[in-house]
């Protein structure tokens, strides 16, 4: 083929497809067909189960403040904001002026308490005061449990002050968790004691020790400490350690609230306080094949 005719064919093959093109654009475009509108599910979970809360003791009167709620397993945070949905369900199910719960000590019922007045969303946090009925001495480090549940802590009170040899051999693994994290002698010489309890969490006859200590070195940093010990070869062995180093704007501590066997599986779960430099929230340890684990953390607000 000849270049000229080459040429001829190449403009009747460009004529042809453009007419094709054309064509093509002029047919009608269908309109999009439109789908229903779907309906967003709602993801805001339904508040049910058992809540367990904070009891302290103060000067000026008593505080409840809720720490879990616990549904089939599931630990639930009843306050992840404080004006979430989550919390207004708690708050109007569990937190109404004059509802009354068990109060907990030791693991064991040892009275009532009363809420005086719902928390609003213009205060921190879902604390809120109430009237305790008991015979329990609580306050300063010696807090208390309560529960929605009419049938948890059914067992006997085992918590008690821990015996002179009891304290002898928290102090003396005290001591040894300090040295093994090389905190300083002289330091450890100053260690203050916030709380030792005894208590028997598995119902075995034998007592559990748990204890919270805080050190200060020269330079003001705090350090603190929480153990749970536990009798293994005749002797206290740490069976839970906890240590936190830092200044005051990294500062944590944990303290023992009390115990209740939450899961029924005949060892009770150790509810603990946490405190933060400009914060508090709750933790809950559980024994997990053998293990202490922490299985909560939550309750986290600002102060």
């Amino acid at each position: 083929m000849t270049f000229r005719n080459r040429l001829v064919a190449s403009l009747v093959i460009s004529f042809l497809l453009s007419a094709q093109a054309i064509v093509k654009s002029q047919v009608p475009k269908k309109p999009p067909t439109k789908s229903a509108p779907t309906q967003k599910k709602s993801t805001i979970p339904i508040v049910a189960g058992t809540a367990v809360f904070a009891v302290q003791k103060y000067e000026d009167g008593v505080s409840i403040d809720p720490i879990v709620i616990f549904n089939k397993g599931q630990y639930i945070d009843p306050q992840p904001d404080q004006t979430s949905a989550v919390s207004k369900q708690v708050v109007a199910k569990y937190m109404r002026a004059g509802q009354k719960h068990r109060l907990i000590f030791g693991g064991a019922e040892a009275g009532t308490i009363t809420i005086k007045e719902a928390p609003t969303e213009s205060q921190i946090g879902l604390t809120t005061s109430a009237t305790l009925q008991s015979s329990i001495k609580i306050g300063g480090a010696v807090m208390a449990l309560a529960t929605t549940s009419d049938t948890l802590g059914a067992k006997q009170n085992s918590r008690r002050a821990p015996t002179s040899e009891e304290r002898a051999a928290m102090m003396d693994l005290m001591r040894a968790t300090c040295k093994q994290k090389k905190v300083a002698p002289a330091a450890i010489a100053k260690a203050t004691v916030n709380n030792i309890t005894a208590i028997d969490l598995d119902g075995d006859g034998k007592v559990e020790l748990i204890g919270s200590f805080e050190i200060k070195d020269q330079t003001q940093n705090s350090q603190s400490l929480f153990l749970i010990a536990e009798i293994q070869n005749s002797q206290y062995q740490s069976s839970l350690t906890w240590y936190k180093k830092g200044d005051e704007g990294s500062f944590e501590d944990r303290s023992l609230i009390d115990v209740l066997d939450l899961d029924g599986d005949g060892i009770a779960e150790v509810f603990v306080a946490i405190s933060y430099y400009e914060s508090e929230g709750f933790t809950i340890y559980k024994k997990v094949k053998g293990v202490w684990r922490s299985v909560y953390q939550g309750g986290v607000f600002g102060v």
